[in-house]
């Protein structure tokens, strides 16, 4: 029994350490490819969209280094960090089609939509939930957890990416 309850908790911190992989990967995006997020941050009323993104971009990688590494302590403020990530998504939302893209990733085409809520809502659960629960875990049990998290993740991307393009084709038809 206590085996089980070792596992899930080490199951929740590679869940969140995940999510702390992400936050890298999108960061460094918005650094490097500033125009669809400044785009997006100026049309939702944000002043100096350019140096905003960047100083996004560096707070995410920031927060998804230090997650990584260090775990526990981080956790909440990545929780934090998704917390605002969704309720920006939500604002978007509320905008309609004025904002094009969620400007998550950098890329022109993915608009927001619910399925972005989703996933910063399971980010602030997983990284909450690591917060208050982490428990030191044994190498290969850290490693079993980030592969089966990965494996979890990499099904919840495609259907992340499904559902973009299934939005993206209703925000065309609903257009015509």
């Amino acid at each position: 029994m206590f085996t089980g309850i070792g596992y899930a908790l080490g199951m929740l911190v590679a869940a969140a350490r995940i999510f702390s992989a992400v936050l890298v990967v999108t960061g460094g995006v918005k650094i490097g490819r500033p125009e669809n997020t400044a785009r997006a941050l100026r049309i939702a009323g944000f002043p100096y969209p350019r140096l905003s993104t960047a100083a996004i971009g560096v707070v995410e990688i920031v927060v998804g280094i230090s997650g990584l590494l260090l775990g526990r302590e981080v956790f909440w403020a990545q929780s934090a960090v998704y917390l605002a990530f969704g309720v920006w998504v939500l604002r978007a939302i509320r905008l309609g089609h004025v904002v094009e893209s969620c400007g998550c990733v950098g890329k022109p085409d993915t608009p927001p939509y619910w399925g972005h809520v989703a996933i910063n809502g399971a980010a602030v659960v997983f990284s909450l939930g690591a917060a208050l629960m982490a428990v030191p875990s044994s190498a290969p049990q850290v490693i079993a957890s980030v592969a089966t998290f990965a494996v979890i993740g990499a099904g919840a991307m495609a259907i992340w990416v499904l559902l973009g393009d299934s939005a993206r084709v209703v925000g065309v038809l609903r257009h015509r």
